[in-house]
């Protein structure tokens, strides 16, 4: 059944084409990768985009290309990515199609329990097996996809957690399996991006420059502002450039912070958005959320939190420890400044990146949240 009067800005899952906005030459990017026998290293801070990237290439897949999704977020081991791998697989074929005939008979051989989700109807693979058939089991997989003649996409969402898992040495024995797959390609996927550039820019890791290197930035403001317009204008609401722009600035073109807010602002039904309409709506999403921002304060040290609200105040901030930065908000010394911003990047509220000139910052990453301790 098609929905109706469907709300133009999605903030949960992949909705299709005409609620994507831009992210044409990363698309392209990823296609001509796995065309050329690239595998791809995807990385964003969290709530850019990026999941929603992999599945726009899904729907866009050239022929002859089989992509199969799989998050690895809430897996604690090499079991658990078995039974998520495993699951992804059967989710992408249909049991009853030429090459799901093949995959779902094969998978069977490896003795699963399967289930099917009662919500979903998704089905469910999990493996009781000792920790070396594990091994032996996603390497089985692997070889069998191989096989298959289709180019076969895997995109490992949230890859970084394989540095959490009870194995050791995970990426090194993952890295000597890919590297002999000929017609398989990877999309390594993750947010953290400390651990990423770990997995994937350090000389002594085994995925070192093993693969095509992109990370998503921000959607350009201009093309946002006409994508958001347009989304206004097909359900007849008005909304002017001035007033997309200052949308964007308030959000700071994050993603999920825009979609969230634009979702809000055309639920309200107004048909012309005004200045005060979208500030209204902003102000009734940091009210609702007040609870949360509170327990993300009363968790931090005070040192900690008085960095924070400088950092938010800062926007970016490239010398955390300087004496001017320090003397401006009235911090501690520079040695409990970098305890701190250790604490809040470890926690995640505040993340570490690099500028197109490659100088080291760290911004905070719920944009929500950064409006909001800016009024305390």
């Amino acid at each position: 059944m098609v929905a109706i009067n469907r709300n133009p800005f999605p903030v949960s899952a992949y909705q299709g084409a005409e609620y994507f906005c831009d992210r044409e030459e990363e698309l392209q990017f990823i296609t001509n990768a796995v065309l050329n026998g690239e595998s791809v290293t995807l990385m964003a801070i969290r709530r850019m985009g990026k999941t929603g990237l992999i599945h726009h290439f899904k729907a866009n897949k050239p022929n002859g290309v089989e992509v199969i999704y799989v998050d690895i977020l809430d897996t604690e081991n090499m079991s658990d990515f078995l039974n998520k791998l495993s699951s992804a697989i059967l989710s992408q074929f249909k049991e009853s199609s030429g090459i799901g005939t093949k995959i779902w008979k094969f998978i069977k051989t490896l003795r699963p329990t399967l289930t099917f989700d009662p919500l979903t109807g998704s089905p469910q693979a999990s493996f009781s097996a000792v920790p070396d058939d594990v091994f032996s089991n996603i390497e089985s997989v692997l070889q069998f996809l191989e096989q298959q003649q289709v180019t076969i996409v895997i995109a490992i969402d949230e890859f970084q957690q394989i540095l959490q898992y009870q194995e050791q040495n995970v990426d090194a024995w993952l890295r000597t399996k890919v590297q002999t797959l000929k017609n398989i390609r990877f999309i390594f996927s993750g947010s953290q991006q400390h651990l990423m550039t770990e997995l994937f820019a350090n000389p002594a890791r085994p995925f070192y420059r093993s693969t095509a290197f992109l990370r998503l930035q921000k959607i350009n403001k201009d093309t946002y502002s006409k994508f958001i317009r347009a989304q206004f204008s097909k359900h007849n609401r008005k909304i002017s450039k001035k007033i997309t722009d200052e949308i964007l600035d308030w959000t700071e073109a994050h993603t999920y912070y825009v979609q969230q807010l634009c979702n809000r602002i055309y639920a309200s039904g107004i048909k012309g958005i005004t200045e005060k309409e979208w500030r209204q709506q902003a102000a009734n999403l940091l009210n609702e959320q007040e609870m949360l921002f509170f327990s993300f304060r009363n968790m931090l040290a005070k040192n900690q939190w008085n960095l924070l609200k400088a950092i938010s105040k800062e926007g970016i901030v490239y010398q955390p420890t300087s004496s001017a930065f320090i003397k401006k908000y009235n911090l501690s010394s520079s040695a409990s400044v970098l305890k701190a911003i250790k604490r809040i990047v470890e926690i995640g509220l505040v993340y570490k990146n690099f500028d197109t000139e490659g100088r080291e910052y760290y911004s905070m990453y719920d944009v929500f949240f950064k409006r909001w301790s800016e009024l305390k």
